[in-house]
């Protein structure tokens, strides 16, 4: 099963198709901010843009809720100094229907930008 048994095949392509939905707005935006793009992390339904080399900042689409059908919309930033890491994370989107996410994407990521990029070393903690 592609997605490791968390979920029967019916329920992989409900809560995959949302993503596939804005995946060309997503591997366009990734490739014009030379970022990567990561697609479900550890079996799980997401997206995630990544980019940076010490300093990594992220922006990721996460299902919340499988039985709701709810998402989250988040950035974060980490950083691994000796063996630990220190991060910051920020919530744009709590525990909502995807449409919400989908129909605010380009200004959520545009906000999103704008927030992380203020984000430096001394603002991250364990």
């Amino acid at each position: 099963m592609p997605n490791g048994g968390n979920f029967s095949e019916k329920e992989w392509r409900l809560l995959e198709t949302p993503f596939q939905e804005i995946d060309p707005y997503l591997e366009e935006f990734a490739k014009n901010n030379k970022m990567k793009i990561r697609k479900n992390y550890h079996e799980w339904p997401e997206r995630t843009l990544q980019w940076g080399e010490k300093l990594i900042r992220n922006i990721s689409i996460t299902l919340k809720d499988k039985n709701l059908k709810r998402y989250n919309l988040s950035i974060y930033a980490y950083m691994d100094i000796n063996s630990k890491r220190i991060m910051k994370r920020k919530y744009l989107k709590i525990n909502v229907p995807f449409d919400e996410i989908k129909n605010e994407l380009k200004s959520l990521f545009e906000k999103a930008l704008t927030i992380i990029g203020t984000w430096e070393e001394k603002d991250l903690s364990s």
